[in-house]
């Protein structure tokens, strides 16, 4: 039993010490030549080093992931408070107000995905912000 402890013990301490080993891939170094940055003069070896690119990359994909989100949730807001407004128009003419409930329910529907998008774009530009800040210190 002890000898089962002191064994699962020390994978762990091997995990974690080889987990802090990492370094950026080919791909990722490539990455950063979109940003206008001089890799050569930039030593990969050092820990902040790379926690910072790690960290530059993780918030330009946060940033393009929500800019994705946010214009997918704008769209369908669009499209909805369209069909919505639509819906509201045709009805006018009709005694009963189920067609215009429901385009009032359009409505509300594209005004919530927009009140979705809006915390998505802003998201975006705030990732985007840190990313900057970040690239500022290897320019």
């Amino acid at each position: 039993m002890y000898k089962k402890q002191l064994f699962l013990t020390l994978i762990f301490c091997c995990f974690l010490v080889f987990s802090k080993a990492q370094t950026l891939s080919d791909e990722e170094i490539k990455s950063f030549e979109k940003f206008g940055l001089h890799l050569s003069a930039i030593d990969f070896q050092n820990e902040t080093t790379n926690s910072d690119f790690q960290a530059i990359i993780f918030n330009d994909e946060r940033r393009k992931r929500t800019k994705a989100y946010g214009f997918v949730f704008s769209s369908l807001g669009v499209v909805s408070t369209a069909f919505g407004i639509g819906m509201i128009e045709s009805g006018r003419n009709q005694q009963e107000g189920l067609v215009q409930s429901i385009g009032g329910l359009f409505v509300g529907v594209g005004a919530a995905n927009f009140g979705i998008a809006i915390p998505l774009f802003i998201t975006s530009h705030k990732s985007k912000k840190r990313r900057d800040r970040l690239l500022e210190l290897y320019n």
